[in-house]
């Protein structure tokens, strides 16, 4: 931050009340994540509680959304992101907020949710010279918590509707929590498992070999297993030569970011620094010489880096490594044999973003290029991950009759048999009343003692989910993915009405 900067902010009038003269110039202030794609970012959310007036301003402070800094800035302790917070901070009042220049006053108080946090931008303010009275930043009450939340939620509604997304899937986007530094990131790689130099090599080759694309060459077994050993020696003559001698012979090249960057996560030949290797990381993906499968590879070792960080894994760390994911996925299909992309990456798939879109259902519409490598790379093993299990001798008894109709559910009791004089094994089941009379065109003829079942797709697998049962009963409908692909959703709070509308709409989406 500039110095100019600092003595306009203490040049402007602070008074108690702000500039309406009916509230207290007292604001709250936090850093939250906005996911959406194609740019997600951090953002800094600004609230006065009593009037409600809320506004927002990009993290770090003059960074667009989507360039090399916005990615660089991923804060992991209050100390990391106090810098930024504060220089955006200064910025926003200097500029009056939305309210402009001629508005501008500063803050008579400063609160946040996160206590370190608050100590930390308050030392910032400190350190840069901004005046005394606003070095202690007081801790936000949960009531202007909520608020802010509430506030922030009118703002992003605001942007969902700015990018078009329909309302029915708008409506199952998490919005962007608070962020709280009160979690412990892992002090060594996950995968580390001694703490001697062998270890570190092993652990450095085996993280490249898994995050670099399936070539075509490697489907040749023996020259893969050739090519190992040899990963593993260069990887041992790192060690002849410090972290400084590598770090200048590979200044501007993009494959020696991504090395250094591997060397400091794992401290093989240089102290570990967590830190250290997401900056190179970052700068090989973004470097403008650097070819796919270098790109490929810097984002895949990102997403590593986010979804082993800790033991419990924060929402935007989720976030950032399915869009680490996709942008791997994007970048290793011009290198990569059909169907095998990035080992690394379909792991993580298959074992974490596919468990994880259960919850956070977004994430099923936003990474076609995640899901479609998890489709093609399934084909290619032959395998089916969705096999859909029997439940009883008459699988009618579970799915909607109505043809289009998609609903499915994994009690029986969730659904409405037709009470007519057709046999009970050939019963057609609905969601509703609505599907019932759509149906009854279908059904009549058919409903009598002894004749067929009139259920045209009664032989289409269950897509209810392997993982057995409910508790309460719950209603699920495959839906299809934007670009390509499907995926199942279920739910016991939501109503076969609105799923069905959820389906369609996500249906008529072009992301």
């Amino acid at each position: 931050m500039s110095s100019e900067d600092v003595k306009r902010f203490n040049a402007l009038t602070r008074k108690k009340l702000a500039p309406s003269g009916l509230v207290p110039n007292a604001w709250h202030f936090d850093i939250r994540y906005i996911q959406l794609e194609p740019t997600p970012a951090h953002v800094l959310n600004i609230v006065q509680p009593e009037s409600r007036y809320a506004h927002m301003e990009y993290l770090p402070a003059g960074a667009t959304p989507g360039s090399q800094e916005s990615y660089a800035f991923f804060p992991e302790t209050p100390a990391q992101a106090a810098p930024e917070v504060a220089k955006a901070l200064v910025r926003a009042f200097i500029r009056g907020l939305d309210m402009g220049a001629a508005h501008a006053q500063a803050p008579w108080k400063l609160m946040t949710e996160d206590k370190s946090l608050a100590i930390a931008v308050g030392n910032e303010f400190k350190r840069i010279g901004v005046l005394a009275a606003l070095h202690n930043i007081a801790v936000s009450t949960p009531s202007t918590c909520d608020i802010a939340l509430e506030s922030f939620r009118d703002i992003f509604k605001g942007v969902l509707a700015a990018i078009q997304i329909p309302p029915a899937v708008a409506s199952v986007i998490q919005v962007p929590e608070s962020m709280t530094f009160n979690y412990n990131v892992r002090s060594r790689p996950y995968d580390l498992r001694g703490d001697g130099e062998q270890e570190a090599i092993l652990a450095y080759a085996q993280l490249l070999d898994n995050c670099r694309p399936f070539t075509p060459d490697k489907l040749d077994h023996q020259a893969q297993a050739q090519q190992y050993p040899t990963i593993l020696a260069n990887a041992q003559n790192l060690l002849q030569k410090s972290f400084a001698d590598v770090e200048r012979e590979t200044a501007g090249n993009p494959s020696g970011l991504v090395d250094c960057a591997v060397r400091l996560y794992y401290g093989v030949g240089c102290g570990m620094d967590r830190k250290g290797a997401h900056s190179y990381l970052i700068k090989a993906a973004f470097h403008p010489s650097a070819n796919d499968t270098v790109k490929a590879t810097a984002h895949a070792i990102l997403v590593e880096w986010y979804t082993t960080a800790s033991e419990s894994l924060r929402s935007r760390y989720l976030y950032a490594g399915i869009h680490h994911a996709n942008k791997a996925i994007q970048h290793c299909r011009s290198v990569s044999a059909p169907g095998y992309f990035i080992p690394s990456v379909l792991f993580r798939t298959r074992h974490f973003f596919i468990e994880a879109g259960r919850q956070f259902m977004e994430l099923n519409f936003f990474y076609s290029d995640v899901w479609d490598a998890e489709k093609e790379a399934e084909e290619r093993y032959k395998k089916d991950t969705e096999t859909s299990v029997k439940r009883m001798t008459n699988p009618l008894r579970y799915r909607c009759a109505t043809v289009g109709c998609g609903i499915e559910a994994d009690h029986g009791k969730m659904l409405q048999k037709c009470g007519g004089k057709c046999d009970d094994d050939k019963k057609p089941y609905y969601c509703s009343r609505d599907c019932q009379k759509a149906d009854w065109k279908n059904h009549k003829p058919f409903c009598k003692a002894g004749m067929p079942c009139s259920v045209i797709d009664a032989d289409t697998p269950s897509t209810v989910g392997v993982g057995g049962r409910s508790k309460d009963g719950a209603y699920s409908i495959t839906v299809p993915r934007p670009g390509g692909g499907q995926t199942v959703i279920s739910s016991s709070t939501m109503s076969p009405e609105f799923m069905k509308e959820f389906r369609d709409a996500v249906g008529n989406m072009s992301i």
